[in-house]
């Protein structure tokens, strides 16, 4: 009995680990909130903060909802070989951040374009900014009372 036990658990134990993660909304939201800094990291060259963001980038591809996938993709594979960039730069990380982002400049618009529909996503999903890191409301406030005063002309 004990061997047919430890068989049950083996085997359901390797189908969850074998799971793929499911597109949804929020698991898609945790994800980009563990981006928080890349601005920041990216104005630094600073490395092991990059790859963290660039793990939790390659992370939300595989949970973004198909609406929003292509561009999460676009800014993860970007991500990806702007960490690289920075974990190969023999000398300043920096130069070699700029000197990278000025050979790509070919794809700056998609990558903007990319940038600005995540954020949206982001603010109308998530409820928060990426941009500024804070909140943003996701309820439309109250229509005004009857007592309320009219707009001035």
């Amino acid at each position: 009995m004990p061997a047919v036990l430890v068989a049950a658990i083996l085997a359901g134990g390797g189908a969850a680990c074998s799971a793929e993660p499911e597109p949804s909304r929020e698991a898609l939201c945790e994800q980009l909130l563990r981006t928080e800094g890349l601005d920041e990291a990216l104005a630094t060259a600073d490395a092991v903060a990059l790859s963290i963001q660039a793990d939790a980038m390659r992370s939300a591809v595989d949970v973004a909802p198909p609406e929003i996938e292509p561009s999460v993709r676009v800014l993860a594979d970007t991500l990806d070989v702007l960490v690289a960039t920075v974990d190969t730069a023999g000398g300043d990380r920096r130069t070699a951040l700029s000197e990278v982002l000025r050979g790509r400049q070919d794809q700056a618009d998609t990558v903007s374009a990319a940038g600005n529909e995540v954020t949206r996503w982001t603010g109308a999903n998530c409820g928060v900014d990426l941009a500024t890191g804070g909140l943003v409301p996701t309820t439309p406030p109250p229509p005004p009372t009857a007592d309320a005063e009219p707009p001035a002309p």
